[in-house]
């Protein structure tokens, strides 16, 4: 998925000669892609994320997950920087 300006854009790359890579759903917030294993029956889904860091735009990447999470069969990983967090004491302020 492109970058926006200077941040965001993401990357999936895996080793072929352990499994084979099916494109699943992509957005301008993830990318999932269907992992079968080159050496048994199993496969799995490995959705990676870049969340939006302006709150507007959540919306639209939870929408965006909610559709994956339909198109999931498989066991599923998540991994990637969700930009989120619970308490504001979390938030890293480089400007102090």
């Amino acid at each position: 998925v492109p970058s926006s300006g200077s941040s965001g854009g993401l990357l999936m790359a895996w080793d072929s000669s352990v499994g084979a890579g099916q494109d699943l759903t992509a957005s301008k917030y993830h990318i999932s892609i269907r992992i079968s294993s080159t050496s048994s029956n199993s496969a799995y889904i490995i959705t990676t994320v870049y969340a939006p860091c302006d709150a507007h735009e959540r919306q639209a990447f939870f929408e965006a997950m909610d559709s994956t999470v339909q198109a999931v069969s498989e066991p599923w990983m998540v991994i990637g920087d969700f930009n989120m967090y619970r308490f504001t004491e979390e938030k890293i302020s480089w400007a102090r």
